[in-house]
């Protein structure tokens, strides 16, 4: 078992109800989607920010359909077309980019420079064979493990509900 880039980011955001945020112990509006990009963003040592273009924010599928409804709520063009098309978003120059594997309320902002990780060369797979129950499972077995370059350029933001 290995920590991986959530575990590992130097920069946490939480979010949670007003009276957490009014208090200081919350970093955002845990149903707003855009406060939670803007804490993130605000989290991250600026001089690490120089080019935005290399940065993405990956996200649970929750959150990038929030921002879509977001702009669509706008009734301009680009409400329009991130409503109707599945082209890839950005906010405020950050590419956000949905995130199969990525936990429910929970996003990832670092740029793609910025992530290591290695798989020791010795995999073994293993057939496990159930003749009985007709099916054969493959039981493969490595190492990896994920790092940064420097992981004060990242940021996991937690704690977004939308509701």
């Amino acid at each position: 078992m290995t920590d991986g880039w959530l575990k590992k980011s130097a920069n946490l955001v939480d979010g949670g109800n007003q009276t957490a945020v009014d208090g200081g112990t919350a970093d955002y509006l845990a149903t707003d989607v855009e406060k939670m990009f803007d804490a993130m963003v605000s989290s991250v040592p600026k001089k690490y920010l120089r080019n935005r273009a290399e940065w993405n924010f990956w996200v649970h599928w929750d959150i990038e359909d929030a921002y879509r409804n977001v702009l669509k709520a706008r009734g301009t063009g680009l409400g329009d077309y991130a409503q109707t098309t599945g082209q890839q978003l950005a906010y405020k120059g950050f590419t956000i980019q949905d995130s199969a594997n990525m936990p429910e309320g929970q996003a990832f902002l670092a740029p793609a420079s910025n992530l290591v990780y290695g798989v020791y060369r010795d995999i073994f797979i293993e057939p496990d064979r159930m003749p009985k129950a007709r099916k054969t499972d493959f039981v493969t077995t490595l190492r990896v493990d994920a790092n940064f370059e420097d992981e004060n350029a990242s940021v996991v933001g937690t704690g977004y509900t939308g509701i």
